[in-house]
């Protein structure tokens, strides 16, 4: 018969022998019971008794405040490093560029430890070529040493723009939205006799032109439209019944062989 400690109990059954133990009389051979019948329980109660001497134990301890220090150490070199690399404290002021040369402005822009960058241009004709419109950043604003600033400035001359299909394809309203929307401002209107505000022509500065000729989007453009007054068209039938019952009488004049005076039908002579 095997030794009682060599069955393999269940939990259950293993929680209820340990209590059935408990109820032997203490002859001393309890503990060695517990021993051999109840390990598993045994150890669970040691490894409790213990816990806190191992979380508190200096190995432990040793670990967590190595692992503290290597933390801290970290935040120390990269905070250091967002410092040098954003230039943290170095701020300048940023002037007002409009209205100068773009070589101008890249000088001024270098002595205070900026860039410029030219990502636009427009046109206005008071102006002279490649003097700054616009800047990205707003004068008087405080910015970091070595920020790029983006530049918009004049055109040496207007842009121009291909002509789109307007004469013979469009009402006046939308032939103005298109012009409009293409960046042309100066539009006038030229009224010729036909249909309502129907487009029948379009001239730039005068001149008839067609669709697709690239012409500057400060050219006048001249809208030929319709005024309205229609006219009245050939109607064939006024000649029908002149073609089929003739001329009417008062036009019918006899004229006799032998030459002599034309005769209308009340003077003609009686037949013998």
């Amino acid at each position: 018969m095997p030794y009682p400690h060599t069955l393999v109990h269940s939990e259950h059954e293993e929680k209820r022998l340990w209590h059935a133990a408990n109820a032997i009389p203490p002859n001393g051979s309890r503990l060695c019971i517990k021993h051999h019948y109840f390990p598993s329980i045994l150890s669970e109660r040691m490894t409790l008794s213990n816990f806190f001497k191992k979380i508190f134990s200096p190995f432990l301890m040793g670990n967590c405040l190595g692992m503290i220090v290597v933390s801290l150490a970290l935040v120390f070199v990269t905070l250091e490093f967002l410092q040098c690399y954003t230039n943290h404290g170095d701020n300048v002021t940023m002037p007002n560029m409009r209205g100068l040369k773009l070589d101008v402005v890249e000088q001024k822009l270098e002595a205070l430890g900026l860039r410029c960058e030219v990502v636009d241009t427009g046109y206005i004709d008071t102006y002279v070529g490649d003097v700054v419109l616009e800047q990205s950043v707003k004068p008087g604003d405080k910015i970091k040493v070595g920020r790029i600033i983006e530049l918009t400035i004049n055109a040496s001359s207007a842009r121009a723009i291909a002509l789109p299909q307007l004469a013979d394809n469009c009402s006046r309203r939308e032939a103005e939205a298109k012009l409009k929307s293409l960046g042309f401002k100066s539009i006038i209107i030229e009224r010729i006799q036909g249909d309502q505000d129907w487009v029948y022509n379009v001239k730039a500065n005068g001149e008839t032109v067609q669709a697709g000729t690239r012409i500057p989007v400060t050219t006048r453009i001249t809208l030929v439209i319709g005024n309205g007054a229609v006219d009245e068209e050939f109607n064939g039938n006024d000649s029908l019944d002149y073609e089929i019952f003739g001329p009417g009488n008062e036009d019918n004049d006899i004229i006799e062989d032998g030459g002599g005076e034309s005769l209308t039908p009340s003077q003609t002579p009686p037949a013998e």
